[in-house]
């Protein structure tokens, strides 16, 4: 917590940038970082309520429990760096909550994946479809694609064999 709060403060004062070798980026300043902060708080609350509502109704559990696990799993999955979390947070859902029948557990966490990752990705290809549908019948010609120039070497050398540097 004392970390968050240092960082706060040192983006709080002037915009601050990172990086190297000409590449900057530039930190979000001290308000749009509590923002960023406050919205990321409200959506893993909003998620946890889905969960809580998921699970079985037996045995009791009140949401502040399930809430502290649910944000712990998420946590864990993205220490995993595993695609969507897949099945780190599904393991540790299991495992925190061992109290639920195992099989109604699942059920739950199955649905949570359709509604929290399956349906905005299909509601999302529903909207891009229409659009670009759109676009085409329109006639609108697709943006340019910009240039964005290399940092490769343009000119790749390549250092020659041993056996070629000996005259036969």
């Amino acid at each position: 917590m004392l970390l968050l709060v240092f960082y706060v403060s040192w983006v709080w004062h002037r915009p601050r940038m990172v990086g190297r070798s000409g590449w900057r980026v530039t930190l979000p300043g001290g308000p749009l970082t509590l923002l960023q902060i406050g919205i990321g708080i409200v959506d893993l609350g909003f998620c946890a309520l889905a969960m809580y509502m998921l699970v079985p109704e037996e045995p009791n559990i009140n949401f502040a429990t399930l809430a502290v696990i649910f944000v712990s799993a998420t946590l864990l999955g993205f220490a995993s760096h595993a695609p969507g979390a897949i099945g780190v947070f599904d393991a540790a859902m299991l495992v925190a909550l061992w109290q639920f029948d195992k099989e109604d557990l699942l059920a739950g966490l199955l649905l949570f994946r359709l509604l929290y990752y399956i349906v905005p990705f299909g509601l999302a290809l529903l909207i891009l479809g229409a659009r670009e549908l759109h676009l085409a019948l329109r006639g609108t010609p697709p943006p340019p694609i910009p240039h964005i120039p290399s940092l490769a070497p343009t000119e790749v050398v390549i250092p020659p064999v041993e056996s070629e540097l000996k005259a036969p």
